[in-house]
C-alpha cells in the first residue's frame, strides 16, 4: 500500500468529495476547471492504489461543475471500515488516524485538501497590483476543520484563522466555516514547494505570480495557460 498516495486521496475526498451514505460510492465534485486535475492527477491516483477502479467523469453543464464517480464495495469499504472515514454529511468527519504518524502523510493529505477546497488569491497592500499572495483553505465546523490548524503547526506554517457563516446558500450544508489564511511571499513559495499542489487551477497562478510578480485577479485557467504558453 502506498500510504502518501492514499493520504493524498483522502484530502480530496475529505475536501470536495463525499463517501455516499447508503451506497458504495464515491464522488468528488469540482469546477468545470478541474477537468484536467480529476483525469491526469486524481483518477491515476485512484489507479495506482485500486487497480481494478472503475472512475466515471462527467461534465454538468447546468451547474458548470465536474464530477468524478467511483462505484465499487470493496474499495468504500477499504475507507470506511480501515480508515475509519466518515459516510455521509462531512459535519462528522475528522482526519484518519495515520495521517498523523508521518510527516509525508501529512503532506500528502493537506495536498489534497488544498487542491479541492483551497484557494489562492492576490492583494494589492499597498501596490497597485495584486502581488501579495494569501493561501486559503475552508471547511465546515467539523472535527476535520480544526484538526487543519495542527497539520499546518506540524509543518511550521503560520497562519491565521477566523469563523464565517456559510453565505453559499447550500440548504443542509448552511453554518459555520472555518477559514485558514497562510499569507507572505515567503509562505507562497514555501508552501507550493513542500507541498507541491497538483491542481493546474493552482499552480498556474503560482506560475504566472513567479514569472510576473502579480496575478490578475478573477482569471480564468484557459487566461493563465494561454500566458504562459501552456497547452492542456
Amino acid at each position: 500500500m502506498d500510504w502518501p498516495i492514499l493520504a493524498e486521496l483522502c484530502g480530496i475526498i475529505l475536501g470536495d468529495g463525499s463517501l455516499h451514505r447508503t451506497e458504495n460510492r464515491i464522488t468528488i465534485v469540482g469546477i468545470v476547471e478541474d477537468k484536467h486535475y480529476f483525469k491526469n492527477h486524481v483518477t491515476p491516483l485512484f489507479k495506482e492504489i485500486f487497480p481494478e477502479a472503475k472512475i466515471y467523469l462527467r461534465k454538468n453543464n447546468q451547474k458548470q461543475s465536474f464530477t468524478l464517480t467511483l462505484e465499487n464495495k470493496k474499495i468504500f469499504s477499504f475507507f470506511i471500515n480501515d480508515l475509519d472515514m466518515h459516510r455521509g454529511n462531512k459535519s462528522g468527519a475528522s482526519v484518519p488516524h495515520f495521517i498523523f504518524d508521518r510527516p509525508i502523510f501529512v503532506l500528502g493529505f493537506l495536498r489534497g485538501i488544498f487542491d479541492t477546497d483551497g484557494s489562492i488569491k492576490f492583494s494589492k497592500q499597498r501596490s497597485n497590483i495584486n502581488y501579495y499572495p494569501r493561501l486559503q483553505i475552508s471547511i465546515r465546523e467539523s472535527h476535520l476543520a480544526r484538526a487543519i490548524g495542527v497539520l499546518l503547526v506540524k509543518l511550521d506554517f503560520p497562519y491565521s484563522q477566523w469563523v464565517e457563516d456559510n453565505s453559499r446558500g447550500y440548504g443542509k450544508n448552511q453554518g459555520q466555516m472555518i477559514y485558514y489564511q497562510i499569507s507572505g511571499q515567503e509562505n507562497f513559495v514555501r508552501w507550493m514547494n513542500l507541498v507541491k499542489p497538483a491542481n493546474f487551477v493552482h499552480v498556474t497562478k503560482y506560475l504566472l505570480w513567479k514569472r510576473y510578480y502579480f496575478c490578475i485577479p478573477k482569471t480564468t485557467l484557459h487566461e493563465r495557460l494561454a500566458a504562459l504558453e501552456v497547452l492542456l
